[in-house]
C-alpha cells in the first residue's frame, strides 16, 4: 500500500508539474475592459515564434526566454519551440546552462531561429551533489 501511496503522489507531482509548464508557455494577453489604455496595450503586442538549436542543429529543451526588463518569459518545449506574447520591438533574453546568453531583438512576423553557443568556462563552475540514504537507528 505505501508504494501505491507514493506512485499516486508521483503522478500527480508530475501531472502538476506538466500543467505549469503548459500555462508558463501559454502566458494570457490583457483583457479588455473598454478602456483605450487596455485596447492600446493589447494593440502593440504581438506574438514572437521561434526554435533555439545548439552548434550541432539539436533543439535545446528547457532554454529560458524573458523578455529583457519584465518577469515576463516561457521556456522551451521538446522540439525547441516557444510561443511568446511581447510588445513590438522588445528585447529577448535566451539562456541556458553550459551555453552563452545571448539577447535578440524582436521583429514582427518573423521567427525566431536561435543558435546557442556552449560556454566552455560556464562549464567548469558545474558541482554536483549526490545525496545517499541511511536507516534510523
Amino acid at each position: 500500500m505505501k508504494s501505491d501511496s507514493t506512485r499516486n503522489k508521483r503522478k500527480v507531482l508530475v501531472t502538476l508539474l506538466l500543467c505549469i509548464g503548459f500555462i508558463a508557455g501559454h502566458p494570457c494577453g490583457a483583457m479588455a475592459n473598454g478602456s483605450d489604455q487596455n485596447q492600446q496595450t493589447t494593440q502593440q503586442q504581438v506574438q514572437v515564434r521561434g526554435v533555439v538549436k545548439d552548434e550541432l542543429g539539436e533543439p535545446v529543451i528547457g532554454t529560458s526566454i524573458v523578455v529583457k526588463g519584465t518577469s515576463n518569459g516561457v521556456i522551451t518545449d521538446l522540439n525547441g519551440e516557444f510561443s511568446i506574447t511581447v510588445q513590438r520591438g522588445a528585447v529577448l533574453q535566451i539562456s541556458y546552462m553550459g551555453y552563452v546568453p545571448q539577447e535578440i531583438k524582436t521583429e514582427v512576423g518573423k521567427a525566431l531561429l536561435i543558435t546557442m553557443k556552449e560556454d566552455a568556462q560556464a562549464l567548469d563552475e558545474v558541482v554536483v551533489v549526490g545525496f545517499g540514504t541511511q536507516k534510523k537507528k
